[in-house]
């Protein structure tokens, strides 16, 4: 079945590479006549529906109202509607936020839909992370003002009132995680005088503080809350000092027994009453630890806290905006980026690359048999085969529907060939059954496209000789593995893999 026509492909394939959009048409009977996507496939089974039922089907009452009014408007009145941002929430319960856009056709509509969630999920951080930001100069003004300067010297006071600033600065600027972690440590050591200091996040799956940033000796990298100084302080949720560690059954000896530290002081970081990790500090004997420390500790481990929670944040984001919602792998966005640079790394350094298409054989009868939940579990269990298959350094992308890529840097065709193989031979052989708890599936299979470096003068070349080689390996009966060359047919537009 054609899709679009022919002269708007290129255009098209342009635009489908910078955003993640689908475009219907729609004729005057309200029926799906055609449509174009990355991977058409996942939507074949849309062709020759009923627009609209197709979109009650999916939407929540509230969201097909104003999608249907909006379709109905377009076509009576000729004129073109957007509905800028419509909340969807899936069977999965993921929030997705997407952009429609209805443009009339003398004989029916154009629909051009568009997922905008990373957009908005960006935005909602940016309008938290002003929130949090206000909060932490509340907090700084609080600080000055709580600090008992009768305790401290002219001297000592500008220092701390000085460290404090500064410390201040570090927390609102703009970096990643690890940067942030780095320069609050090398401030808090370098400004206060401690010895070792350590960041500890809580892990709240396997219940332990994990240290993700240290300055000075740290032995123990993952602490279970309720055990140690920093466990107990966890466990509690309040600040515990040690003025001498030795004396202190809780202190975590070294494996020798030894103690090179005085004191320690463990900070809970908590927002909004919830415990994000531990600010943890240690002296040595000739630095003393004083009231107006605690209470600069304290009041530094507030602004931390907001600061880890804002960056923490940012970090989801990110992870979400790459990552595919079921399966955890790289999702197509992140994929184009990946190959993108590993494409012109292997150019110009003359280094192998090679490029691998992998498609689940007969996957649609399983979900028509079977349910899309039990599809779903396969689709996870055969990502994890695939992951557990490949290197540390390779990306694997699901790359749609029961499709999947993997990119492999410095990996030649007579190499990738082999790792094809293991792929192919594990999930073949895998029983599903354990995964599924509901029927001993038996043959699931999958067909594997080939393409290198040397095949293509540029990345989407490689993916389409990858997925040229891939439709070959589907019309070879499947379960098997093929490497592009070029007198392989291609595969036209519109054709599909037969399901």
């Amino acid at each position: 079945m054609r899709l679009i026509r022919n002269d708007h492909i290129d255009v098209i394939d342009i635009l489908l590479q910078n955003f993640p959009i689908l475009l219907l048409k729609v004729n005057q009977y309200g029926k799906i006549e055609n449509l174009y996507y990355r991977n058409p496939h996942r939507f074949i089974s849309f062709i020759g529906q009923d627009f609209l039922q197709c979109a009650v089907r999916l939407l929540a009452h509230e969201e097909y109202s104003a999608l249907a009014q909006a379709y109905q408007d377009c076509y009576e009145q000729k004129t073109i509607i957007t509905i800028r941002c419509l909340r969807h929430v899936d069977c999965r319960l993921n929030v997705n936020f997407l952009f429609f856009q209805f443009n009339p056709l003398a004989e029916g509509v154009i629909v051009l839909i568009r997922d905008i969630t990373e957009s908005i999920l960006l935005e909602q951080e940016f309008s938290s992370a002003t929130e949090q930001y206000q909060q932490l100069i509340q907090e700084f003004s609080s600080a000055m003002s709580n600090l008992d300067m009768s305790l401290m010297d002219s001297n000592q006071a500008n220092r701390r009132l000085s460290a404090l600033y500064r410390i201040s600065s570090v927390i609102q600027k703009k970096m990643n995680k690890e940067q942030l972690f780095d320069e609050l440590l090398d401030s808090i050591v370098r400004e206060l005088d401690y010895i070792n200091a350590s960041i500890m996040i809580l892990d709240e799956h396997n219940n332990e503080l994990v240290v993700k940033a240290v300055r000075g000796a740290k032995k123990f990298f993952r602490v279970p809350v309720g055990k140690g100084i920093t466990g107990y302080a966890a466990l509690h949720r309040k600040m515990v000092y040690v003025p001498d560690v030795k004396k202190d059954k809780r202190y975590i000896m070294n494996a020798d027994g030894s103690c090179d530290v005085l004191s320690e002081v463990a900070v809970p970081l908590v927002i909004e009453d919830q415990l994000i990790g531990i600010l943890d500090v240690q002296t040595s004997q000739t630095r003393l630890i004083q009231q107006y420390d605690l209470d600069l500790l304290c009041s530094l481990a507030s602004q931390i806290a907001v600061a880890i929670t804002h960056i923490l944040y940012v970090d989801q984001v990110e992870t979400q905006a790459i990552t595919d919602g079921l399966t955890g792998l790289y999702n197509y966005r992140y994929f184009r980026a990946a190959l993108s640079a590993e494409f012109k790394r292997s150019l110009s350094f003359q280094r192998p690359l090679t490029l691998m298409m992998l498609d689940i054989d007969y996957f649609k009868t399983i979900n028509d048999t079977y349910g899309h939940l039990v599809g779903d579990t396969i689709l996870k269990k055969i990502s994890s085969l695939i992951k557990n298959s490949v290197r540390e350094v390779d990306y694997v992308v699901r790359y749609g529907g029961e499709e999947f890529a993997i990119i492999l840097p410095e990996i030649s065709t007579d190499q990738a060939l082999n790792i094809a193989e293991r792929i192919r031979v594990e999930i073949a052989g895998h029983n599903y059954f354990a995964e599924t708890d509901l029927i001993k599936f038996n043959g699931i299979t999958v067909s594997i496209g080939l393409a290198d470096l040397s095949t293509a003068q540029s990345e989407f070349e490689l993916i389409q000789n990858a997925d040229i080689a891939l439709y070959n390996a589907k019309n070879c009966n499947r379960n098997c593995i093929r490497h592009y060359k070029q007198e392989m047919s291609s595969r036209k537009v519109g054709d599909d893999y037969a399901f």
